[in-house]
Formats: structure tokens, C-alpha cells, sequence
């Protein structure tokens, strides 16, 4: 429903500046469900357009996810291909959540494709940058509590 009501909202105000958006969320959450033929269809037709209208930084959970798809249908060389594509395009600088989901889709794959040791790699990495990221969170909320009930002086 969030993926239809930016559609809408977007063609409501006229603005296309992001159009691969919806297909791509669309497809995420069709591979979640289950439902990997579709999804892939999805990131096949517009994983390209996605990258190129600024969404790089995602680009290793993209191409995890779609090769989650792929292992999923039986295509193992093509989800093999994407494995390593997603690993080379991890950025251990980027955004603390996104490499949070990049690696633990990594750490499902590589189990089961067999490979134990990038399994726990994965894993291990996937539960430093989740913890990362609720520390971030932290740090958030606890400005927001300080912004919203200063302490008296």
C-alpha cells in the first residue's frame, strides 16, 4: 500500500522524479512474500533505472535481494553472479541500516548456497551494523527528548 500511495501521490503533484521507486519497493516486497518470480521480473525491468536515479547507495541490497530471487526459482549461476555483485558493491562507509539489510540477505544466501563461512561473515556484520544502527537511533531519540524537555538551568 506504501509503494501505491507514493505512485499516486506522485502522480497527483506531477512529479516523476523517481518513477523506478515504486516498481523497486514493489518488489522487495514481493520477494518477502514469497512471490520471486514477480519481484524478479520487477528488479529486471528497473533495477538499472533505479541505480541511476540515485538509488547507488542501495545497490547491494538490491542486488542481494534479486539474487535471493534467482536462488529461490532455481537460477543458481545468475543468484551466484548477483552474490558476488552485491559483495563487491558493499560500502563500509555507507548507511549503517542499509548495510544492516545487505549483509544479512548476504549471510541468507551464502548459507544456503553452502558457503558456512561468508554465512557467519555475513551474520557477524549484519549484527555489528544493526547495532550500529540502533545506536543511532538512540542518539536520536535521546537529542529529540533533550530538544523537546530542556532540563532547567
Amino acid at each position: 500500500m506504501n509503494a501505491e500511495s507514493i505512485a499516486h501521490f506522485d502522480s497527483l503533484i506531477g512529479s516523476f522524479g523517481l518513477g523506478s521507486l515504486v516498481p523497486i519497493l514493489t518488489a522487495q516486497i514481493l520477494s518477502t512474500s514469497g512471490r520471486y518470480a514477480e519481484a524478479l521480473a520487477l528488479y529486471d525491468s528497473n533495477l538499472d533505472a533505479s541505480l541511476a536515479q540515485g538509488m547507488y547507495r542501495l545497490r547491494a541490497d538490491l542486488v542481494a535481494d534479486r539474487a535471493w530471487c534467482r536462488l529461490k526459482l532455481g537460477l543458481l549461476d545468475e543468484s551466484r553472479r548477483d552474490v558476488v555483485e552485491a559483495r563487491a558493491s558493499l560500502d563500509p562507509n555507507g548507511h549503517c541500516d542499509d548495510r544492516a539489510l545487505a549483509h544479512g540477505r548476504l549471510a541468507m544466501l551464502s548459507a544456503e548456497l553452502g558457503d558456512v563461512v561468508k554465512a557467519e561473515f555475513h551474520s557477524t556484520q549484519a549484527r555489528a551494523a544493526w547495532l550500529e544502527y540502533e545506536a543511532a537511533q538512540d542518539r536520536l531519540w535521546t537529542l529529540f527528548r533533550d530538544l523537546t524537555h530542556p532540563r532547567p538551568h
